[in-house]
């Protein structure tokens, strides 16, 4: 038996819910950009139909297509009495090209050198850019401004900042999952770095249910000052000689060994084991102020970061959260850094990775 819960907003106090809440109840109707699958049927991305579509579904689009075709700009005069979209599109026509019959927003650098192109995105493929990038694994449920970093590097479109928001506000799983965030108290001091994996911060996030392949925690280290890339390795338990044969083994076999690295006070990171090899590779050890987790708050936050992702794809049993992890990671080091400007795979490879929505694009 199916049964469908209708709420009439009008009827609830607000003071009786708290914000996540309310947040999880208000929906609207009227936007373009509904996560209802029966609202609007998920349309898959190939440069066939994305050109066809940008012809016949979308009368906005096929006219800005017209133009560059005709290789005229319309005067004032033409538009005036056009929709706020076409004007929009008007006002950035010398930034717009057709490449095999497709309309892209050229975006070039800021140096000049080299320019990218964004595809103009029809408006009945909203949907699924923004499921592929938002709601998937390998999107992680992040957050508008890294979402909307990664729509940015690929894609174009008529109020896409807005449609983001709408559509990452309005998401159950992150709404029911995420705490409001909270305002720094004041600016943090910068830790000057010369290259990545100089520095890095380790720390233990747990105890998580116990999965099927026997982990209970994560380990994770982070490129703590400069790519702020982020590992998280799934271990059984916090033994001392579990962290340091793992730190060897997925950290300083894969990134070298760092001059300095960086932990809590835990029993495991002040242990003798850990700190022989420290000496036997030459890395200066330092330690956070005791019962003051803030001091390592980079990675604190990160772990936050990971346990949000984490909730929002798990079973209910919640013992495959170690099958989950390693796409979680691609999603959070492929997103933007907001003290970077850039992802952490950017900063590490110098490109962006390729992600299952750009497969999906050709």
């Amino acid at each position: 038996m199916n049964l469908e819960v209708r709420v009439q907003m009008k009827t609830l106090m607000y003071s009786l819910f708290s914000l996540k809440i309310v947040r999880v109840c208000t929906r609207s109707k009227d936007y373009g950009c509904s996560q209802n699958e029966k609202d609007d049927p998920v349309k898959e991305i190939n440069f066939e139909n994305v050109s066809e579509s940008q012809l016949s579904d979308d009368d906005v689009i096929s006219i800005i297509i017209q133009w560059k075709i005709d290789e005229v700009k319309p005067i004032w005069a033409d538009v005036s009495h056009m929709s706020p979209e076409v004007k929009f599109y008007w006002s950035r026509l010398n930034s717009l090209i057709l490449v095999n019959g497709i309309l892209y927003r050229k975006w070039e650098s800021y140096n000049g050198k080299h320019y990218d192109l964004h595809i103009v995105l029809p408006a009945n493929f909203k949907r699924f850019v923004l499921n592929q990038v938002h709601n998937t694994v390998t999107g992680g449920h992040l957050g508008v401004r890294k979402t909307l970093s990664k729509i940015k590097q690929r894609y174009f479109w008529y109020k896409m900042r807005q449609d983001v928001k709408f559509w990452c506000t309005k998401c159950d799983i992150c709404a029911s999952k995420k705490a409001p965030c909270k305002k720094p108290k004041a600016p943090m001091k910068q830790y000057l770095v010369g290259a990545p994996w100089e520095r890095m911060a380790i720390d233990i996030l747990g105890p998580l249910p116990i999965s099927v392949n026997n982990n209970r925690y994560l380990m994770v280290v982070q490129d703590y000052y400069f790519s702020k890339w982020t590992e998280a390795i799934p271990i059984p338990d916090t033994e001392a000689v579990t962290v340091a044969r793992k730190f060897v083994e997925r950290i300083v076999t894969i990134f070298g060994v760092p001059l300095s690295i960086h932990s809590d006070q835990g029993s495991n990171f002040e242990s003798n084991v850990f700190k022989e090899m420290c000496i036997i590779l030459g890395i200066h050890k330092t330690r956070t102020t005791p019962f003051r987790p803030k001091s390592d708050g980079m990675v604190e936050k990160s772990n936050s970061t990971i346990e949000t992702m984490l909730s929002a794809f798990v079973s209910k049993h919640q013992r495959d959260w170690d099958e989950y992890i390693y796409l979680l990671m691609l999603a959070y080091r492929s997103s933007e850094h907001e003290s970077l400007g850039t992802s952490p795979c950017s900063m590490l490879f110098g490109r962006e990775v390729n992600l299952p929505v750009d497969l999906s694009s050709g």
